[in-house]
């Protein structure tokens, strides 16, 4: 599973980082992908873009990379 986002990804369940993938080399295309969805953008403005890369940051300093995105694992396939 992906970490939730706000405003659309609340739960009460809680999240837990399991997984960290480094993200620092796409970080800008993921920004632009996110402004091309232009009813979002209009709608959240650009506190969310904000919100995520700060986001991408926390979660880069907990693992020591620039930036990251952490996912919860639920099931996973060693390949055994």
């Amino acid at each position: 599973m992906y970490e939730p986002m706000c405003p659309s990804g609340r739960s009460y369940v809680g999240y837990r980082a399991q997984v960290y993938q480094d993200i620092s080399a796409t970080i800008e295309r993921k920004l632009d992908a996110l402004r091309a969805h232009e009813g979002q953008f209009k709608k959240y403005g650009q506190n969310w873009l904000d919100a995520v890369e700060a986001r991408a940051r926390h979660r880069g300093f907990e693992a020591d990379y620039r930036y990251a995105e952490t996912f919860e694992i639920l099931r996973m396939d060693l390949g055994l």
